[in-house]
């Protein structure tokens, strides 16, 4: 792991920071390919209820309208700024220190004009988060 993304992580909780400081498998590294764009998922924990990963998504990024069945997405913006796009709603920018959740099933997309650094948890839909924005 390179030195510029834990900087990047010094303000997070020190769980996180410690866990990637001290190694991981390469199996919990995840590449997202579109098309000249690579968008980096670090696994950091994961159960039948539960993932959470580390995500660094570099200025340009785009990912198309798409859902996901059943299940929520809660983003924490560790440094940079998401936009969240929906298909039959508002845009939404989700900036540094804040947090956000995309319902299930609500089609969305994201994209970013500058390196973002997020949480990125994903659960069930019958399972609660802590209060973000909605």
């Amino acid at each position: 792991m390179d030195n510029k993304f834990l900087n990047k992580l010094k303000g997070s909780t020190k769980y996180l920071v410690d866990y990637i400081a001290n190694g991981h498998n390469e199996s919990d590294i995840v590449y997202y390919e579109m098309g000249s764009t690579r968008i980096k998922s670090t696994g950091i924990y994961k159960t039948d209820n539960i993932a959470i990963a580390i995500t660094e998504i570099p200025a340009g990024s785009r990912f198309p309208i798409h859902k996901h069945d059943g299940t929520k997405e809660y983003f924490m913006i560790e440094s940079g700024e998401l936009t969240i796009t929906f298909k039959d709603k508002h845009d939404v920018i989700v900036k540094k220190g804040e947090c956000f959740i995309i319902e299930a099933n609500d089609e969305h997309g994201v994209y970013t004009d500058i390196d973002t650094l997020c949480v990125m948890i994903t659960m069930p839909a019958d399972r609660g988060f802590p209060n973000a924005r909605r």
